[in-house]
Parts: C-alpha cells; structure tokens; sequence
C-alpha cells in the first residue's frame, strides 16, 4: 500500500473501504471531491492504481493510494474472464479479435488487479464509465461491490448504477412497467452538507511526463504521428470549408440523425449493425426517402470525430442531406419529426420531448413502447413504417423520462460540483453496502 506521506499511520478504524479506480481526468475534481467527502464521514477512501499526475493532485490533497505490482503468481482464468478480457483486447487493437500481445498485457493487468484487490478488501470499488477497465472484472470474481458513473442524459444529470452505465446499467432490460417499479438512488440521503468544494487542477508541467509515454515503443510513437497529421488534415480542411453556414434556417419537416464517435464502446461493444455512421446512409437512405419523401435528413457530426474522420465521400453520394458540425444540437432537436439513433443518449432526450425515435443498436431505453428498435438491417423499413403510423401517449412518455431524472439519475454535474451531488453518491455507496 502506497500512501502520500502525511498520511502513513492513519485511516486505521474506518466504517467502510472504498476504492476509486483510474479515471478519466475531466472527471477528477468530482472523485477527489467526492473522496475528500467521504473521508469526513470517517470512511477509507483510496485511489487505485493512479496515473503519475493524479498522484501528485492526491498528494496535495493527503488522498491514499495503491499500486499493483508485478507478480510471478498465476491464477487460472475462467472463459468468462477470458472472453471479456478478449473483447476489451479487440476494442483497443479496432479489430473483432484483439492480438495476442495485447490479450498478454491484460491478463496480466488482471493478475496485478486481482492480487492488490484480494490483499486491500475493499467493500465497494468506484469506476468512471469502467467499460474497457480490467479492475470491475476482478472486483466481480472477487465478489467485491461496485459502481459506475457516467455523464448523464440529460443537462445537471449524472448516471449511477451498481452494474454498469449505458446499456449494462441494471434498468437496462426492463420493460415499461417494470422500469416505472425500479427505484436507482432514490433512498435517505446520508452524510454532512457543509462540505467545501475544493478547487483541483492538474498542475501543467505534469502533462510532460506523458510525452515519456510516446517513446517507450517508437512504432506506436510514428503511428501516433502519422495520425495526428491526417487529423490535422481533416480539421484544417472542415474548418475551410464549414457547412453550417449552408443552412440558414431549418427544414419545416426533417429527419435528424446525430452521428456517435465510431470509437466509442457502446459502439465497439452493442452496435451490431453499424460500424461506421456511414453505414447508415448506406444502409438506409433509400428506405427512408421512400417512406418520408417530403422529409430532409440532417446529419450534425459527433465533436469527437471533427479532426478524424472526413465524411466528404458520403457527402458527395447523398447530396440532399444535409451535413452540420456547430449547429445547436437542442434547437436541432426541438424542431426534429424523426430521430435516428444508434444508442446515443440523444435517443432518450428526444424521446423526453415528444419525438419519434428509431434505435439501430442496443441501448438502455429501447424497451419502452414509444420507441422502435431493429435488429437486423431487413427490419428498418417496416419499423420506420409503424413508427410513422405511432401515437405516442405524451403523459405516458414523461412519467418514463421523469423517472430517469428523478430517481435514476443523480442530480448534478461533473463540472460545477455540489455538496448534494457528493450527498447523494455517497448515499447510493452507503445504501449498497447496507444491502449486502
């Protein structure tokens, strides 16, 4: 166990021991807010496994840590273990079937994982989005509890479950009317509420010590070069030739398709049918001009994917979209008949303003009535058809969205933090454990 050194000796006789593994730096000043938080209430908080320059934010702050080690111990993996570890090895190799180097290092990690995990105990392990982390895989054969953040749906909304986010959240698979019984974090809330917010920032000269990164394997370093010039490309080219400048006011009647990040997991990992969002037009464009003649299709790019992917050539192919990178996605949205979704959370927004949504991939909310969803390619035509001909109940579609919003989703947001945002995570934590 490694600790910053002022605080050798301490956190002896706590209630609970709560272990937050790596992060996504935007969300850092939450999870260290939300240990120092926790750390009042008299429990033991501990990072685990930091990077470099989280440690010196936690050092700052008298956060402990720990660090897995190399280890010469085997352990016999289970073909669950194996599969998942195999899936994960493919999203980070972009390919169905992750190399064997990479498959190597995981197992690996896991070993390390599983070794530090065993020997700390802790009660519950804290993940930010955790989809492509080994430590949720150990923490499940270890039987040690877990919960997942994410960003939530919809704006001061924060997702929090005990299985997953996105489309492994425990609600994901309920219908309607079991989804209205299901109660996410709505409990007593628990701990202080005077509690300052502290002000963290990652220290500037820390962000060079991943430059030492890139060197360490000189290929990844040139292929990493190779990509960030072709990136470059694209930008410079987009940011020449800017398309929302082509659309002075929006179509009376159109279908608006907000495109994902083709990297995303909830792509990689439950999009069976798309694998590119060009696919889509290539797939289904045909189909719906012939059941929606009179309709346009606006496409908005993902942010994500502006500076990597060039979308000219589907451009050129369907020259009566329309193609959008900066335009408000919400005035978009407000003024939309139809949306297209893959499993972006934009599905569930537009769903929560009235609007008819066709899903072509998996995600949380496709089991409710007012939706539909495909499965196979053959399917979208007849789904547009009925969701063309559907009425939705809009009293009916605000008691499923309000649902989310007020007992499934925790109030709050990642960047302007809350003393009732930590309260309530704190609370979700507390009443996990109280359940065991």
């Amino acid at each position: 166990m490694k600790f910053s050194k002022a605080l050798i000796g301490t956190e002896l006789n706590n209630k609970m021991k709560i272990g937050i593994a790596k992060v996504w730096q935007g969300f850092l000043p939450l999870l260290v807010n939300l240990a120092l938080y926790m750390k009042e209430q008299g429990e033991g908080v501990y990072f685990i496994d930091p990077t470099p320059k989280t440690r010196r934010v936690l050092k700052k702050f008298k956060i402990p840590y720990s660090l897995s080690k190399k280890t010469n111990q085997k352990i016999k993996l289970d073909e669950e273990t194996k599969r998942q570890i195999r899936a994960n090895a493919g999203y980070l190799r972009g390919l169905d079937v992750g190399s064997k180097k990479i498959i190597n290092k995981l197992e690996k990690d896991y070993v390390k994982k599983y070794f530090l995990l065993k020997k700390e105990k802790f009660d519950v392990i804290f993940f930010y989005n955790g989809h492509l982390n080994i430590e949720p895989l150990v923490a499940k054969n270890l039987n040690i509890k877990s919960v997942f953040i994410e960003h939530g749906c919809f704006a001061n909304h924060i997702q929090i479950d005990m299985k997953g986010v996105g489309r492994n959240a425990s609600h994901a698979n309920l219908n309607y009317k079991q989804f209205l019984k299901y109660k996410g974090y709505a409990k007593p809330l628990r701990g202080k509420k005077d509690f300052k917010i502290r002000d963290v920032k990652t220290p500037f000269l820390s962000g060079l010590s991943n430059l030492f990164i890139l060197f360490e394997n000189p290929r990844d370093f040139f292929k990493a070069t190779k990509w960030a010039k072709k990136g470059l490309k694209i930008l410079l080219k987009n940011k020449l030739n800017p398309m929302d400048s082509k659309m002075k006011k929006i179509p009376e009647n159109f279908i608006f398709i907000p495109l994902q990040d083709t990297t995303d997991t909830q792509i990689f990992f439950h999009s069976p049918i798309i694998k590119h969002m060009g696919d889509i037009l290539d797939f289904f464009y045909k189909d719906i001009k012939e059941l929606l003649p009179d309709y346009k299709i606006i496409i908005k790019e993902h942010p994500g994917e502006q500076g990597r992917v060039d979308y000219d050539p589907w451009k050129k192919k369907y020259p009566d979209t329309i193609w959008l990178k900066n335009y408000d996605f919400n005035a978009l949205l407000d003024k939309s008949k139809y949306v297209i979704t893959i499993n972006s959370s934009s599905g569930l927004q537009a769903l929560d303003q009235g609007k008819k949504v066709l899903i072509l991939g998996e995600c949380f909310y496709q089991n409710n009535p007012f939706v539909e969803k495909i499965k196979t390619k053959k399917e979208f035509k007849n789904k547009l058809k009925k969701l063309k001909n559907k009425n939705l109940n809009k009293v009916q579609v605000k008691k499923y969205t309000s649902h989310f919003k007020n007992d499934i989703f925790i109030k709050g947001s990642y960047k302007k933090l809350q003393v009732i945002t930590l309260q309530q995570i704190y609370s979700f934590i507390k009443n996990l454990i109280k359940d065991k």
